[in-house]
């Protein structure tokens, strides 16, 4: 049976030069974890605002069972003079809990050593994500990172909060102080209450109700639908090409609204570079051509 993960570190407000490269080491690093824990995950999707990082997937509800060789002695202290199994091959199995009949020999690294096949039972994922989601979150490498309050941990900036779900269940975990539950939040000034996550499904919906457009892409999108509805409405158009601002400006908030502004057109006999340089590099403002 699969379940529905849902992972979402929250925090104060990212750099927007920080979000790509951290939405791909979430996507590939988390991959890789899930599976290594052969949670098997499917649909892997990870989304950011400035506030937070989210990591979903689809993955097993339980590992499957596997079969393990494990690495004994070596065979000439595995076996007497007569052949017999010795103490270090009888406590060796017995360890695995495995008959000394079963153990065999095999060549390793220019020697050769007794070997047990061992079967290993699946766990929970509940509990194994426990342990691959702090995993996880303290594999980020960011530019900058910095370090706050007496925890030995270092991050692009502070954690706030951690969502940790594996369909409605609450995954276990503690990092920096911070208790893995269920509560979200929305944007800052029209939904500052926390909220309630009741299944990992329902996230990207209560948050969208909370004033946070969580896709990444989405996003993006809406911005880009926004700003050239408005410079159309005055008669001018933005420059459409300009794929590294509207990509900025995607990073730095969470719900995209558009404000038209204008200056006295005297400065218009300035340099077109020396008018729009501060405007798109220091303010992020899209300028409007006639």
């Amino acid at each position: 049976m699969n379940k529905k993960l849902l992972f979402e570190i929250g925090v104060e407000e990212l750099p927007a030069r920080f979000i790509p490269g951290a939405m791909r080491h979430m996507a590939e690093r988390g991959e890789q974890l899930l599976s290594a824990a052969r949670l098997r995950p499917q649909s892997v999707e990870v989304s950011a605002t400035p506030r937070r990082l989210v990591l979903s997937a689809t993955v097993s509800a339980m590992q499957p069972d596997q079969q393990k060789e494990v690495k004994g002695p070596p065979v000439k202290a595995a076996y007497d003079a007569q052949g017999a199994f010795t103490r270090a091959a009888l406590g060796f199995a017995r360890g695995q809990g495995v008959s000394a009949e079963s153990l065999y020999r095999a060549p390793y690294e220019g020697g050769e050593y007794v070997f047990a096949k061992v079967e290993e039972r699946g766990r929970s994922a509940l509990e194994v994500l426990a342990e691959v989601l702090p995993e996880l979150l303290l594999s980020f490498s960011f530019p900058k990172a910095m370090r706050w309050a007496s925890y030995d941990i270092k991050w692009a900036r502070p954690i706030r909060w951690i969502v940790a779900l594996l369909g409605d269940q609450v995954i276990n975990f503690e990092v920096a102080g911070i208790q893995a539950d269920r509560q979200t939040y929305g944007l800052r000034f029209l939904h500052p209450d926390p909220i309630s996550v009741p299944d990992a499904s329902q996230h990207e919906r209560l948050l969208s109700e909370a004033h946070v457009i969580l896709n990444h892409e989405e996003r993006y999108r809406t911005i880009k639908q926004l700003v050239q509805e408005a410079a159309a409405q005055r008669g001018g158009h933005v420059d459409e090409n300009d794929e590294a601002l509207f990509r900025e400006v995607t990073d730095i908030n969470e719900y995209p609204s558009v404000v038209v502004g204008g200056f006295d057109p005297e400065y218009l006999k300035l340099p077109v570079e020396v008018i729009i340089t501060p405007m798109r590099l220091h303010q992020k403002y899209f300028p409007v051509y006639q």
